[in-house]
């Protein structure tokens, strides 16, 4: 049991790590001003990102396809 404990703990570690430097990338905050973070601003920053990157995709998508419609080339 100790075993699986420690486990699920190094694994919330590493995603917590991992989060914090995709935040540290996205808003090119220090690491310093990242870990100061209030926890709820944390989230709700990974949550608008992610929102974020997936409504830019789609209208990328949109787009091209557009475009494609249209006869215009991508390349």
């Amino acid at each position: 049991m100790q075993s699986s404990k420690h486990d699920e703990i190094d694994k919330y570690r590493k995603e917590l790590e991992e989060m914090i430097f995709i935040v540290m990338e996205t808003s090119r905050q220090s690491y310093i001003e990242v870990i100061q973070m209030p926890v709820s601003r944390f989230k709700n920053y990974l949550h608008w990102k992610i929102k974020f990157e997936e409504e830019k995709r789609k209208k990328i998508e949109e787009e091209m396809e557009k475009s494609q419609r249209h006869g215009f080339s991508t390349r």
